[in-house]
């Protein structure tokens, strides 16, 4: 007789046979408990088997293997709480950020709001009366994108329309300001020289999407994949094939990888690092890897579930304190970005839009401070993405403006 467990991401029931006088197999017996694998939390395991399951887990195995490279630095990108005024727990629980919230006092949170609008007011332009912030939108549709656009490709690597149009919007952009050249631009990817000195790094890959589109529409041959979890890499396999490509895929957390030591980088002179999928304070610790780095010359971020960044990770304390903001006022806007997509108040999703637009700008100031010339657009429309704020920036001066700042 079959086990009686239902699974229902695959549709059917589990394939082993119950025990004898039980109707599950071993795996599913009712009294042992099962727990997400600590390294791994894709797959579960029986509890009281953790330590034999981490001896033999591939995903430790990787961990313990990532750990031995010479580019593995444990939070070299983590950020600190002593660069600041206040000091604090590494990190704050949504539930606790809630629960502060709703506990203020009405006046208390009035002047909380009224804080936060004053320093959105004297970062963006606004329409007058709207409090609406003035972005530029920047949805780009580029040329060497169409094939993708026109759903002209292998469709073995299943992605959404709103997916490919997000991208190859980052792309175009990117295009936009020298960060990507085509392969029939004289003199560029035509030489080994040239794809040798140059590198494209994926920050929070996943399964390596936003790369395959990369190297397929421009001329990027040199490419490094990071990203900490364990995924079909789909898209690997067909760069790993495309003639003349380099792939390098690092298994690491972004809050422990010092980007100079990479073995794939030695010898590049030019290094674009782009990133669709990097939440919350994922973004900041790639903005501080990235800025550790020597040969880093052009980042391209879209920036999204703000309500995950973390006081510790965030790259610009100094401007919230700037604004008359605090790390608990910073806790509560962290909070309130979850309101951006609250549809059944627009007051509400206003204010939460305008705290994600806060993190975002000290973000971009940052990058100023680290001596690059900046620029923040929508690089999508709302209602493919309302996380559509994509974050440039390059050291080559005078390139950029931040049209957005007063």
């Amino acid at each position: 007789m079959g086990c009686g467990v239902w699974l229902p991401r695959k549709g059917r029931h589990c394939g082993g046979s119950a025990l004898p006088g039980s109707n599950y197999c071993g795996n599913h017996q009712p009294s042992q408990s099962r727990v997400p694998c600590p390294i791994d939390p894709s797959h579960t395991v029986l509890e009281h088997k953790i330590a034999a399951h981490l001896r033999k887990c591939p995903a430790a195995k990787l961990e313990r293997d990532a750990k031995n490279r010479p580019y593995f630095s444990p939070g070299v990108n983590a950020g600190s709480d002593c660069d600041c005024e206040e000091e604090g727990k590494d990190s704050v629980e949504s539930g606790s950020r809630r629960a502060a919230i709703e506990s203020l006092p009405k006046d208390k949170f009035e002047e909380l709001v009224m804080k936060i609008e004053v320093a959105h007011s004297s970062c963006f332009r606004s329409e007058r009366g709207t409090g609406v912030s003035l972005l530029q939108e920047s949805f780009a549709t580029p040329s060497a994108c169409a094939k993708w656009l026109c759903s002209n490709v292998d469709r073995r690597h299943p992605m959404q329309e709103k997916h490919i149009s997000q991208q190859a919007s980052m792309l175009g952009n990117l295009e936009e300001i020298g960060l990507l050249r085509r392969r029939n631009d004289e003199g560029f990817g035509d030489t080994d020289r040239g794809r040798n000195e140059e590198c494209f790094i994926e920050f929070g890959a996943g399964r390596g999407y936003l790369s395959h589109m990369l190297s397929d529409c421009y001329a990027a041959d040199n490419i490094i994949l990071v990203e900490r979890r364990s995924y079909k890499f789909k898209a690997d396999r067909t760069l790993r094939y495309a003639a003349g490509v380099s792939l390098s895929r690092l298994r690491v957390d972004i809050e422990d990888l010092k980007l100079d030591a990479v073995d794939a980088l030695q010898g590049c002179k030019k290094v674009v690092a782009v990133g669709k999928h990097l939440c919350g304070a994922a973004t900041d610790m790639a903005l501080r890897c990235c800025s550790q780095s020597s040969v880093v010359f052009g980042i391209g971020f879209a920036t999204c579930c703000h309500h995950l960044c973390q006081w510790k990770a965030y790259v610009n304390k100094e401007f919230f304190q700037s604004m008359g903001l605090t790390k608990t006022d910073f806790e509560a806007v962290v909070w309130m970005t979850s309101w951006a997509l609250s549809g059944n108040c627009d007051e509400k999703a206003e204010l939460g839009m305008k705290c994600k637009e806060l993190l975002d700008m000290g973000r971009l100031l940052w990058l100023q401070r680290t001596g690059m010339s900046t620029k923040m657009v929508k690089y999508i429309s709302p209602q493919v993405s309302p996380e559509n704020k994509f974050l440039m920036a390059t050291k080559r001066s005078n390139e950029l403006e931040v049209s957005s700042i007063v």
